[in-house]
């Protein structure tokens, strides 16, 4: 079942009453997993790219400073530290793209080819601060996109029926009484359902939030 995107909102309501056991994603790939590694690109990768176009990034570049960004990611994760009242990964993240962002705009390559001269390089591409407020937080769109990714990202790991009551219960909103009878198994199974997905969901978005 290919999840469609959804409001974030009726999905992050639910997500109080769970717990986490789970590994999460930032420990597989503090760990060199590979496969984490991708997924850490596949989560964060669109919304790195936005970032960047934010910030006046041409689009033609803004590919290329996303892979710079997550260069930087893999170099100094081991430095990354989370919890205990530390930046959370997403403004690490963000501060590691934002430093990508003005290493583009001092670069020789962009000056070489900005048009207008040197006064009219330092307005586009300044020394100082971007306009970082354009990133600090999100639109609904970009939560919305986010959340639909780490749900792509988890969603094999459970069965169909075990995925199905979960969408039904919590994205939307049918009663476990009926998914328990659409699915046919008992309005408990229903509940745990949701709550295994609800607890694994938890874990990855506190982990790159």
């Amino acid at each position: 079942m290919e999840i469609p995107l959804v409001r974030s909102r009726k999905v992050v309501n639910n997500l109080s009453s769970s717990g986490s056991t789970s590994p999460s994603l930032l420990e597989a790939a503090r760990a060199s997993v590979p496969e984490a590694w991708l997924k850490v690109n596949r989560v964060y990768g669109p919304l790195v790219y936005r970032w960047c176009r934010k910030l006046g990034v041409p689009e033609h570049d803004a590919a290329d400073v996303v892979q710079e960004v997550f260069r930087s990611l893999l170099l100094n994760f081991a430095d990354f530290q989370h919890g205990d009242g530390r930046a959370g990964f997403r403004a690490w993240i963000r501060s590691i793209t934002t430093n990508k962002v003005r290493d583009f705009f001092r670069s020789t390559a962009f000056r070489s080819r900005a048009p207008g001269g040197p006064e009219h390089q330092e307005r586009i591409a300044p020394d100082g601060d971007l306009a970082v407020d354009a990133i600090e937080s999100e639109t609904a769109e970009e939560s919305s996109a986010f959340m639909h990714r780490v749900l792509q990202m988890i969603q094999g790991e459970f069965g169909e029926t075990t995925w199905r009551a979960f969408w039904r219960c919590t994205v939307e909103g049918a009663s476990s009484t009926l998914v328990a009878d659409e699915l046919g198994i008992s309005t408990g199974a229903v509940r745990q359902a949701k709550y295994r997905v609800l607890r694994r969901l938890r874990d990855e978005l506190n982990e790159l939030a």
